[in-house]
């Protein structure tokens, strides 16, 4: 089974995010910086504009649960590398918002794609692991691209050369992840898989056509049963002493095989409306795709708004931009780590196991009866407590006293880093559990709202935090996720109740 795949084909989008070439990129193209902001990030503004990146998988996601994970795939590869090699030869600002719309939307596709191929490899009790594996690259990835881009700037003293070799470098490693794709990585998808296998039965039987063996012997069974013996013969077949008895209304019938999905699927057209217009339908009819969708979208807005605070504050301290950037990739490495971890407490025998009441200790017994491990709910426990990671980082990185940020900004960012890994880890973990056929739907509106305020944020860093001050600015984010944790709680508690009304979401736990 190709598992390690998912994992790394979200670990080279993520990780292109060229946050120091802002300088190289306004002396280049004779921009202003605020534009340049936008310009290097496809991957909360797909190239040009907030929420073009996000627009993508809502078309790409859904479609791969028709036709198949793999074509995706590759075709956003394609895109993503090429386009990347086109931004180095680009010799305006107008082709460059193309080329970097592009890459945007090739890069869009993984981080979506990716939580489906999960959903398909891994039954539910056993996800955890690569989800957590998958979620700690994609931060590590987010936080190793300004980090490699810093050191370009840094160490090439000819600016041109320092932004070309940021799209070089970023389009050899997406042709050599292209072909680990095409070798590497084999179809996933369970509907498709059977529609590939039915096709290859029924060219089998073709064949025998051809060759003379023509289906099998059906039996017309009358509505009444009565007098059945009458219509029965018996027959000796030539050169054989065996005597066959077969009844006279027996037909040849030929044999073909049929994918339920395959005949219920609507024209092609009908098709793609449904697929573009289904994460939009979870996103503003299912609570849990809205509220996750939200507390995920301004944990990523964060994310990426630390990536533009570290040079709007350190544009001349290349020590502390690789002090914070080293955080944060050390923050995702223990994250991960950590939530692996968090698997195996939820298969501990005594909250998880077939045991007598009695014979449990009271601690087990009052969390097998409170928090079971079995219920979807059981991805949030450890979240409503990492969680709180995120604003307790913010409030230390921004509040802490000037003689000390070199050192409590970075740590504060790395712990922030670390609470939105976990509210990224419980984001995939609970979509995929809750709706597990349309996982990707599911997920791709989720990416949806995080990736148009995560393309707002940083745009709007320099103006925030100039008008309202380090402090207040960190008071208004942390205020603001302090109160969106409480998101992972209400679910916990009600969110038995709150999936009882869903409609879709029982359908899909009946299937």
């Amino acid at each position: 089974m190709p598992r390690p795949p998912p994992v790394r084909i979200t670990f080279q989008p993520a990780a292109g995010t060229e946050r120091h070439l802002t300088g190289a990129i306004m002396h280049r193209y004779n921009a202003y910086s605020i534009l340049c902001w936008n310009l290097l990030s496809p991957f909360e503004s797909n190239g040009s504009r907030p929420g073009r990146f996000a627009i993508a998988p809502m078309a790409l996601a859904p479609i791969s649960e028709i036709w198949g994970r793999r074509p995706v795939f590759i075709f956003a590869g394609i895109v993503f590398m090429v386009f990347q090699a086109v931004c180095s030869v680009m010799p305006n600002l107008a082709g460059m918002l193309i080329a970097r719309f592009f890459v945007g939307v090739g890069g869009s596709v993984f981080s979506s794609v990716v939580g489906g191929v999960i959903a398909d490899l891994w039954h539910k009790e056993e996800r955890n692991t690569p989800m957590a594996l998958y979620s700690g690259f994609v931060l590590f990835g987010t936080g190793l691209g300004p980090l490699v881009a810093a050191a370009l700037v840094n160490d090439l003293d000819d600016d041109t050369l320092a932004w070309k070799w940021s799209f070089w470098h970023q389009a050899i490693l997406d042709g050599v992840l292209l072909i680990a794709i095409l070798v590497l990585f084999k179809e996933t998808r369970g509907s498709v898989l059977l529609s590939r296998k039915a096709k290859k039965l029924n060219q089998w039987y073709e064949e025998l056509e051809k060759a003379g063996v023509y289906g099998v012997w059906v039996t017309d069974v009358p509505e009444e049963s009565s007098d059945c013996s009458s219509a029965s013969s018996v027959k000796t077949m030539p050169g054989h002493d065996t005597k066959l008895e077969y009844n006279r209304d027996r037909r040849l019938q030929r044999i073909r095989w049929l994918v339920e999905a395959d005949e219920q699927r609507p024209p092609l057209r009908k098709m793609m409306a449904t697929s573009v217009m289904r994460p939009f339908y979870l996103l503003f009819t299912e609570p849990v795709v809205f509220w996750f969708s939200l507390w995920a979208a301004f944990s990523w807005a964060v994310l990426y708004l630390s990536f533009s605070i570290v040079p709007y504050l350190y544009s001349d301290n290349y020590n502390m931009s690789m002090r914070v950037y080293v955080a944060m990739m050390a923050s995702a490495i223990i994250a991960t780590v950590v939530g692996i971890l968090q698997e195996n407490l939820m298969k501990h025998p005594l909250w998880s196991g077939q045991f007598d009441e009695k014979e449990v200790p009271r601690f087990w017994q009052f969390m097998r009866k409170h928090f079971p491990a079995d219920s979807p709910e059981a991805r949030l426990y450890f979240t409503c407590l990492t969680a709180l990671l995120l604003p307790a980082g913010l409030f230390v990185a921004f509040l802490s006293p000037i003689s000390t940020s070199h050192y409590t900004q970075a740590i504060g960012i790395g712990f922030a880093n670390w609470g939105i890994y976990s509210v990224y880890l419980a984001t995939f973990n609970y979509l995929a559990d809750t709706y597990h056929l349309y996982a990707s739907s599911a997920l791709a509106a989720q990416s949806f709202c995080r990736n148009v305020l995560g393309g707002i944020f940083p745009v709007l860093t320099g103006i925030m935090f100039d008008n309202l001050g380090l402090r207040n600015a960190g008071c208004v984010l942390g205020g603001i996720a302090t109160g969106l944790t409480l998101i992972p709680w209400v679910l916990v508690f009600f969110g038995a109740r709150i999936r009882a009304r869903s409609k879709f979401a029982i359908s899909l736990q009946k299937q």
